[in-house]
């Protein structure tokens, strides 16, 4: 913070993998809850009048990485936002930069990959060998949808399937907006 300054660029920080929530273990990574607390208060601030936000992220959770990308949407509404990549902007680093008004990248930079990720560990056959045993009490028809003990069942897998596909095609649509081009360009 400078005294007596009338007008200020705010930089916020934002390095490790991205998470909703801070783990309470350690501070690394980026809690999008934080994140966008910071970005909150920069918003507000009437003496900031642009924000670079300096981005070192592979990723990491999607949901937390569109809560983001919608609340630098809503700040560059009010003031220019500048991404500024540091090593590594990919995955939801990358989403988190496409929100911005403008993308700068260092010569080394990491970044791209419009894309997710996801899978679940199926721990049955081990668990068979060690003779470990597990019984569920369950209700609701996804309620054991991310049970290691068991593979997906065909409802559970469409509805995986779907969801990772839903979460793709917003992370898609959401670049092929911030790059000015169509769902078609960006399938190319």
């Amino acid at each position: 913070e400078t005294k007596g300054a009338k007008h200020t660029v705010a930089v916020v920080r934002s390095a490790g993998a991205i998470s909703r929530e801070s783990s309470g273990v350690s501070s690394n990574g980026i809690a999008s809850n934080t994140f966008i607390r910071s970005i909150k208060r920069v918003k507000n601030d009437k003496q900031v009048k642009a924000v670079v936000i300096r981005i070192d992220s592979p990723g990491g959770d999607a949901l937390a990485s569109d809560l983001m990308w919608n609340e630098i949407r809503e700040l560059s509404k009010t003031k220019p936002v500048v991404a500024s990549m540091v090593d590594v902007a990919a995955s939801g680093g990358y989403y988190m930069s496409m929100a911005c008004d403008k993308i700068v990248a260092e010569p080394l930079t990491l970044t791209g990959s419009i894309g997710v990720v996801t899978g679940k560990f199926n721990m049955e056959e081990l668990n068979k060998k060690v003779g470990y045993n597990t019984e569920a009490v369950s209700r609701g028809k996804y309620a054991e949808l991310n049970t290691s003990s068991r593979s997906f069942n065909e409802v559970e897998e469409e509805y995986f399937r779907a969801g990772a596909q839903k979460a793709y095609e917003s992370f898609r649509d959401k670049a092929a907006f911030s790059r000015g081009k169509s769902i078609e360009a960006m399938e190319e």
